[in-house]
């Protein structure tokens, strides 16, 4: 009866298209629990799920479609555009396994594959291999009505020389993508530099897109508010306004203090809502997925390193 239905709507959807367009723009597989590969209608893209994803048969739906979201002019267009989504009779999937959408590709790394969110692209973590571009994504994204994807160069992607064979390139490469960290002038990144207070609050905003505010009363309070800027200062009144930051207890919120592992640690579980949250356990996972030892196993009064800073936020933000 479930397929019977599905039959019916899915010839409704399509209706108003000729036989000849649809099967020439859709692909629907029924994909068993044991996994299977998906390909677009015109070969160029394909989805696969890995055994155990699902806990019953699914169907797989891959439409290539007319891109309605400008592009930015740094970008070139390299594919097409494809909506992929899934039909989940359970409504359930294994949060530990990812789906894998792949692209044909032959160009330079300056590529990636792009997701369509509330209007603009958005980077998704990608790697170049045998004339592929690909990436990993949490089912939910193909879940529902799903999603659009695509690849895009990046005509202004910098290869920071000063990341080359540094443990977090992976991590800086994605939040430099995402628009969410940047490098220098020079064409640096300076990975170990230490990051400020106000630099801190100023990346979380890009990262969790807050909606700044126009009133900055509330930064009153600080004594030091002529020492914020144009650059900070609404960040840092938002941070305020909803309990992120509290300052220091002689009412200083010295924006250019280097920030201590420590106090990452208490803004992360103000934003979070999780009292569980440990700098140790992200130092942890860095020690085991990169064999390297941070400065916070001396101490949580040392500072934080903006690689460091890149390896949370990929931790925290990297799914959509």
């Amino acid at each position: 009866g479930f397929w019977d239905g599905y039959s019916k709507g899915y010839t409704e959807t399509y209706k108003e298209l000729s036989q000849k367009d649809a099967m020439n723009k859709v692909t629907s597989i029924i994909v068993p629990i044991e996994g299977g590969i998906v390909r677009s209608s015109d070969n160029s893209m394909f989805v696969q799920i890995e055994k155990g994803t699902y806990y019953r048969e699914n169907i797989v739906n891959i439409e290539v479609v007319s891109n309605s979201t400008k592009f930015d002019s740094k970008y070139i267009i390299a594919s097409n555009s494809y909506k992929v989504y899934v039909v989940n009779p359970s409504g359930e999937y294994n949060p530990d396994k990812k789906v894998l959408i792949s692209f044909e590709y032959y160009g330079d790394n300056n590529a990636g594959i792009y997701i369509q969110k509330n209007g603009r692209w958005v980077y998704l973590e990608s790697k170049i291999n045998n004339n592929s571009i690909i990436t990993s994504i949490d089912p939910s994204l193909i879940s529902g009505d799903g999603n659009v994807f695509t690849v895009l160069v990046d005509k202004e992607f910098v290869n920071f020389y000063d990341i080359r064979g540094h443990w977090a390139k992976d991590e800086i490469d994605t939040l430099v993508r995402k628009g969410i960290i940047n490098g220098y002038p020079d064409k640096t990144f300076r990975p170990d530099k230490y990051i400020t207070r106000a630099e801190f609050i100023v990346l979380l905003s890009r990262a969790y897109e807050w909606e700044l505010p126009s009133d900055l009363s509330n930064i009153s309070i600080f004594k030091d508010r002529s020492s914020f800027s144009v650059f900070n200062e609404k960040q840092i009144s938002y941070a305020l306004s909803h309990g992120y930051i509290r300052g220091y207890s002689d009412n200083y919120f010295r924006p250019n203090n280097y920030i201590s592992y420590k106090e990452v640690e208490v803004i992360m579980r103000r934003i979070l809502m999780n009292d569980n949250f440990t700098w140790d356990a992200i130092a942890n996972k860095i020690m085991y997925d990169k064999k390297v030892r941070l400065d916070s196993f001396d101490s949580l009064d040392n500072k934080i390193t903006r690689a460091e800073f890149s390896y949370l936020l990929h931790e925290l933000i990297n799914e959509i």
